[in-house]
């Protein structure tokens, strides 16, 4: 589960595509130099020559390659579909075995520190 990103989002404003598109990009570069600026990574050359030769064989205009192409992005548009994959989102952790409750996995929205919140209606 660590090695994917799972995300409930909507806007006014942008497509989903091309925020999907900046967000891969700018998390991308973010990870690439935070992994390229750590003096205390002992794989760093290792995970860069990797991302280099992903970059070389499927992406001709890029330096690194980092996020798996595509996405599967699904329609919520109704309550129950939309409270579905809320439920999902925020058990997978619990499902996948990592923590007892969802409230325990740090990185998911439901653990009481994160900045990012769960609607309140939820």
């Amino acid at each position: 589960m660590p090695s994917y990103i799972t995300l409930i989002a909507s806007s006014k404003k942008k497509h989903i595509s091309t925020i999907l598109r900046e967000f891969k990009n700018g998390t991308a570069k973010q990870v690439l130099k935070s992994i390229a600026e750590n003096p205390g990574e002992k794989r760093k050359e290792w995970m860069m020559r990797l991302f280099s030769y992903y970059s070389n064989r499927y992406q001709q205009d890029a330096e690194h390659h980092f996020w798996q192409f595509g996405n599967h992005p699904v329609v919520l548009d109704s309550n129950e579909l939309f409270t579905h994959h809320v439920s999902t989102v925020v058990n997978m952790p619990v499902t996948t075995r990592l923590v007892d409750d969802p409230h325990h996995y740090f990185y998911s929205s439901a653990h009481p520190q994160q900045r990012v919140k769960l609607a309140p209606w939820l």
